[in-house]
């Protein structure tokens, strides 16, 4: 254990004068230095491991988190791309249609509109409403 950074080894004299290759004795002092030495690295490490760890796992729960986020976001504006391309395809074909002041607005089939801008109005107030309630916003009808 000398080649190790182990002062505590000792050497045979007699050895080295046979021709033999010089063997290495340990001391009880030397190996316990090499253990505790061994012993604390392993702790060190140990330690910055369950510091990474924990590191990783607030990283992944963030992750999660973002990622949950992110598909209810895409959800919701999914949702409202749907409802606007709905409108958007009624209002043409209301408007491809004809006068809109033959047809009533398809939420007021009793209502005659008197004055011209009021058939707009009244077509606005539907997709309005229309919207609100595929959304879950019926309480927001302030119109």
């Amino acid at each position: 254990m000398g080649a190790n950074g182990s002062s505590g080894a000792n050497t045979e004299g007699t050895s080295s004068s046979q021709g033999q290759p010089q063997g290495t004795e340990y001391t009880l002092q030397g190996v316990m230095r090499f253990l505790q030495m061994q012993w604390h690295r392993h702790e060190r490490d140990r330690n910055a491991w369950d510091v990474e760890r924990a590191e990783m796992k607030m990283r992944i729960a963030k992750l999660e988190g973002d990622q949950r986020t992110n598909k209810k976001l895409q959800e919701s504006l999914s949702n409202h791309v749907k409802i606007l391309e709905n409108a958007l395809k009624r209002e043409r074909e209301k408007a491809k249609g004809g006068a809109i002041a033959e047809e009533p607005a398809a939420g007021a089939k009793n209502a005659i509109p008197t004055r011209k801008g009021e058939s707009q109005k009244l077509l606005a107030a539907d997709t309005k409403r229309e919207w609100m309630c595929e959304c879950g916003n019926e309480n927001d009808e302030a119109d």
